[in-house]
């Protein structure tokens, strides 16, 4: 009897760490592995067309908790959100240009850095209202990744625009 209690705490601690370690596995060579992946995948994670809402849970997943996203708000100045307050003024702008066909954010270019457990990535990106007239509007954002359990989390985020701020610097684009 006591062989076949021992056999069986063996097959259960062979099987919790085949799982574990494929959960480990799993966030090293999903969308959180690597921070240029992580980074674009939010501004494909955006885009859309308004029959279809993001799933905005997959989009909170690549924040840490704490993380702070700074949002041109106007000409004048920004906002500060948090991971929640960033998700609420998608969905509200969202809601406001509900009559166009819907949203598309495409990545220009990305400059990135990385050292050990951290990384710093400039995204030049277009933004566009699909449906609408006007031209895309460029703008800059300046992304701080961190990596912990595994994996990427966005820490923080700072965005400005051109129309604003002027041409974004040729220093901001990979190459």
């Amino acid at each position: 009897m006591i062989r076949k209690v021992d056999l069986m705490k063996r097959r259960i601690a062979v099987f919790v760490l085949v799982v574990f370690v494929g959960l480990g596995l799993a966030a090293e060579e999903g969308p959180f592995a690597d921070p240029e992946a992580l980074v674009t995948g939010v501004y494909g994670a955006v885009s859309g067309s308004f029959a279809e809402q993001p799933d905005w849970d997959f989009i909170r997943s690549h924040f840490d908790p704490a993380a702070l996203i700074v949002l041109r708000s106007s000409r004048e100045g920004s906002t500060v959100h948090d991971v929640g307050g960033f998700i609420k003024d998608f969905t509200d702008f969202y809601g406001r240009i509900s009559e166009a066909e819907g949203f598309r954010e495409t990545v220009v270019s990305v400059r990135s850095l990385v050292y050990g457990n951290m990384a710093h990535a400039y995204v030049v990106y277009e933004a566009q209202i699909l449906g609408d007239d006007r031209p895309p509007q460029r703008g800059l954002d300046s992304w701080h990744l961190v990596k912990k359990d595994g994996r990427w989390w966005v820490i923080s985020i700072v965005n400005d625009s051109e129309p604003v701020s002027g041409p974004i610097p040729k220093e901001a684009f990979a190459g």
